[in-house]
């Protein structure tokens, strides 16, 4: 009798048999219990063990996508939903090349192009890679852009492939290549679809696992797929399908915000936090009634969706708000911290507002030059913008708003705060309103004392 990965899972001792019976749920028939070492047929269903909990996705691996590690029998597939320009992505590459060489034979991590629309040179990045992929050379071409990330313009781009040894004429023509661009698209549909529209998405035979995760979380969701695709003998080529295919393959409906609202809301308005505007930057009415204290960072794609939200706010409630800027730049964006620096330079010459919104225009490679460039454009005294710089003039300045932050339990950015209520991340304009009009309309709690 053939035993097949479809209806065996081979020989597996009575405990495990016990359990498959068990996964298919209340009210099932029970069976007469096998013997000891006892063959037994397996439905394909319970090869793939839906859970509501950590529901299993139906993620494909097509032809044209990379493979490192193990080949298609591994018993853990990783499929990474991905781009260059992302520093998240950057992060936890090695996390992955890590987890390879860890479960080497066992693993395979298939790495899927998802390029967001915000990052100005992911798309050609990704094609980039595509067209290194097309000559054998896309890992190689993977890690060399990630180590570049903040130079991925055309020119780097084919530096970097003439660096690898590429047939340039080869790569010129793939680059440009509709078929590559076909499969690029192919996999950001699959991503949207499967609601993976933030990078970088991880499925782990199946079960998400969403952005830089530590090592260990990786291990962890590596040694329980790898225990169950353990209780299925062999390295059959079709494990991986067998072990996804009960899976979803579309995005699953969230809970409503509505729903959400007990676990975190938009804006808490149980709790005042005591922060204050002190001697930062404002704009808005000076004796405003609503006062929006934001902790941003420069080099944050969030941070400056956020300043054109609060642009907005300003524009439809005129002088009934006002918004203060206090600097929170996160350390793993190294340039932040300098380009806050810079703004306040700026502001010591009456244009931290201008240099602001310059800053967030231009936020790709945000060095010396280029901030010096941009407070020229401004027609700042050159001499004094530099020497504040060179001296580290307003260092402390960006120092006391970070520890400021951390005591007001500050994280991440950007994080606002509304008359003291906590509201964070890059909400809307909606949401924005929807939380003045709350406040304009409720009466106000005790503040504690400012920090």
């Amino acid at each position: 009798m053939a035993i097949t990965m479809r209806y065996m899972a081979g020989f597996i001792l009575l405990t495990n048999w016990i359990g498959l019976a068990c996964a298919s749920g209340p009210g099932a028939q029970t069976a007469e219990k096998p013997a000891l070492h006892q063959v037994v047929e397996v439905p394909m269903g319970q090869v793939c063990r839906q859970d509501d909990k950590r529901p299993i996705f139906k993620v494909s691996v097509p032809g044209h996508a990379h493979v490192r590690g193990a080949d298609a029998g591994a018993k853990v597939t990783i499929v990474e939903f991905s781009e260059f320009q992302c520093p998240f992505c950057a992060k936890v590459s090695p996390t992955l090349i890590k987890l390879v060489n860890r479960y080497e034979g066992q693993l395979r991590w298939v790495f899927r192009q998802n390029p967001l629309g915000f990052h100005k040179n992911a798309m050609a990045a990704a094609l980039a890679s595509a067209a290194a992929g097309r000559q054998g050379r896309f890992w190689e071409m993977h890690d060399l852009l990630f180590e570049n990330r903040k130079k991925l313009d055309d020119d780097s781009l084919f530096g970097y492939a003439n660096e690898l040894g590429l047939n340039m004429q080869r790569f010129d023509a793939d680059f440009r290549s509709p078929e590559l661009k076909a499969e690029i698209a192919a996999d950001q549909a699959e991503a949207k679809q499967l609601g993976a529209n933030g990078v970088p998405t991880f499925y782990i035979n199946g079960r998400e696992l969403r952005g830089s995760q530590p090592y260990e979380k990786f291990e962890a969701a590596v040694e329980e797929a790898l225990a169950h695709a353990r209780q299925f003998p062999g390295t059959g080529q079709g494990l991986y399908e067998e072990l996804v295919a009960c899976g979803h393959t579309q995005a699953l409906k969230r809970p409503s915000r509505a729903n959400k609202a007990n676990k975190r809301p938009t804006l808490d308005l149980e709790k005042v936090y005591p922060v204050n505007a002190g001697q930062a930057y404002w704009i808005g009415g000076k004796t405003a009634p609503v006062e929006i204290i934001v902790y941003s960072d420069f080099q944050c794609p969030y941070c400056s969706r956020m300043a054109q939200n609060l642009t907005k706010v300003l524009e439809h409630y005129g002088p009934k708000v006002r918004v203060v800027f206090k600097h929170f730049p996160l350390p793993f964006h190294k340039q932040a911290h300098l380009a806050s620096q810079a703004a306040l330079a700026a502001g010591s010459q009456g244009k931290f507002w201008a240099m602001h919104d310059a800053i967030f225009a231009n936020q790709r490679g945000l060095n010396r030059d280029k901030l010096e460039n941009l407070a020229q454009k401004l027609g700042l005294d050159m001499h004094m913008f530099m020497r504040d710089l060179e001296e580290g003039k307003h260092q402390a300045e960006v120092d006391a708003d970070i520890a400021e932050g951390k005591q007001l339990g500050v994280s991440g950015t950007p994080s606002c705060f509304v008359n003291g209520y906590r509201m964070v991340g890059a909400q809307p304009f909606e949401k924005f309103k929807e939380a003045i009009d709350k406040i304009l309309k409720a009466p106000p709690l005790p503040a504690e004392k400012p920090l």
